[in-house]
């Protein structure tokens, strides 16, 4: 994935376009802003700095002691203003690709543990690659699928009852995207009660620091990016909800109340999967809906939102086979490129929504063969 997106983004426009330029994302540059910040000493700063980061900076953070090397090389950023061979992107790029994949590993295990064949998890790892591509080299934003990557493994480790690993991987992910929160009630449902207090202490430690620190050095500022969560329904897909977002400018409108109704379903699934009779199986089943659940109450959706559903769905779709794979494949895939045409909101949502619905009916319908697998393929051998 790595090589075929460098290629692509050096080679696209030369040769399709006859353009002598680079095809790199713009998102990506205001992260990598962001990261300059942090590597010049000012963790706190990247709120009221110009990346207009809405996420906790576990992300910048890794990107940090790259951000220094292009910085004491004097490579060249394309920002703020659009440059058509930027250095940096020679760095910048290939790190970009490479914290991606962590979705493709943590897909493969979390199938594998779901008892899926090894040649579902190779097209599994296809598809999701695919899903997994546009959101970095067009949208820029490889921290999403490095946080959903994190909490697979996460996943992967409650299904095999390791759950300090899991307590330790759920907070990395929480702290490079917040959105893996709406993953932490079903894995609590699979932990139970006596599990909650020690599990949630451990996930809470890494996200908890990073955010005692922004807010101690600049309060307002990650206050407002961290709970109000701006949006901007001009350039990205506005959704029927816009209608009930707060308006915070004339350009940007408040996404949080809308991702509070998706916790509030999190929760319920949480309570659904402690009651399950195979809460584990249950446990990835509860994923999907939490993630698509986000997608379903979104004011603005971007493409690359839909990814973590897309890919969960598949996963459970693997462990059927690839007879069952391979249309929930394509339902992702296109739905991933279509995700990237404009249209009316209503047909916008409309096609997100049911798209997802018919991807988890696949993913989650039962067969006579995959009924009989036990869910915790693994157990033995670990």
């Amino acid at each position: 994935m790595t090589l075929v997106g460098m290629a692509t983004s050096l080679l696209y426009l030369p040769i399709h376009r006859h353009v002598s330029a680079w095809l790199t994302p713009g998102d990506l540059w205001a992260t990598v802003q962001a990261a300059h910040f942090i590597a010049w000493g000012d963790l706190g700063g990247v709120y009221s700095s110009s990346a207009h980061l809405v996420s906790l900076p576990g992300f910048p953070l890794l990107m940090a002691p790259f951000a220094f090397v292009a910085w004491h090389f004097n490579l060249s950023e394309s920002w703020p203003i659009a440059l058509q061979h930027p250095t940096a992107w020679l760095l910048f790029g290939p790190f970009a690709f490479l914290a991606a994949g962590a979705t493709l590993f943590g897909a493969d295990a979390l199938a594998e543990s779901l008892g899926a064949s090894r040649r579902a998890r190779w097209w599994l790892g296809l598809g999701a690659a695919a899903v997994v591509f546009p959101g970095v080299l067009i949208s820029g934003h490889p921290e999403d699928p490095l946080a959903l990557g994190l909490a697979l493994y996460g996943l992967r480790a409650a299904s095999t009852r390791r759950w300090t690993a899991t307590a330790w991987l759920m907070g990395a992910a929480l702290a490079v995207q917040p959105f893996t929160v709406l993953l932490v009630p079903a894995v609590l449902g699979a932990a139970g009660a006596g599990r909650l207090l020690p599990l949630l202490l451990r996930a809470a430690l890494l996200p908890g620091f990073l955010t005692i620190v922004v807010l101690a050095a600049d309060r307002r500022a990650a206050f407002d990016a961290l709970f109000r969560q701006p949006n901007y329904p001009g350039p990205d897909h506005p959704t029927p909800w816009v209608a009930l977002a707060p308006r915070l400018s004339a350009t940007s409108v408040a996404a949080g109340p809308g991702r509070m109704i998706a916790l509030l379903v999190a929760l319920a699934l949480g309570f659904w999967v402690a009651k399950s009779r195979r809460p584990q199986l249950a446990m990835v089943a509860a994923a999907f809906l939490a993630l698509a659940g986000r997608c379903a109450f979104e004011s603005v959706l971007n493409p690359y939102y839909m990814t973590p559903a897309l890919v969960v769905a598949m996963i459970l779709a693997a462990r059927r086979g690839p007879a069952c794979l391979a249309p929930c494949s394509l339902l992702a895939l296109g739905l991933t490129v279509l995700g990237y045409f404009h249209m009316g909101q209503w047909e916008y949502w409309a096609m997100v929504v049911s798209v997802l619905a018919a991807v988890g009916c696949i993913g989650l319908a039962r067969s006579g063969a995959a009924s009989t697998r036990p869910v915790l393929a693994l157990v033995g051998r670990t």
